[in-house]
């Protein structure tokens, strides 16, 4: 396999793994720890689920 192509698959693989990683991150942090589930949106549409 040629240099650049696996510095580009290197990048690529990084980029993936950690964009993952943070996903993990904020779902055991915020959301399971913290217990930040907060969405508010301000609608008159009948029907529209608001979590606080």
């Amino acid at each position: 396999m040629s240099n650049p192509m696996r510095k580009k698959l290197i990048t690529i693989g990084s980029f993936t793994l950690g964009f993952g990683f943070l996903g993990a991150m904020d779902g055991i942090v915020f959301h399971q720890i913290l217990q930040w589930h907060s969405v508010i949106m301000q609608t008159d549409r009948a029907g529209q689920i608001v979590s606080r």
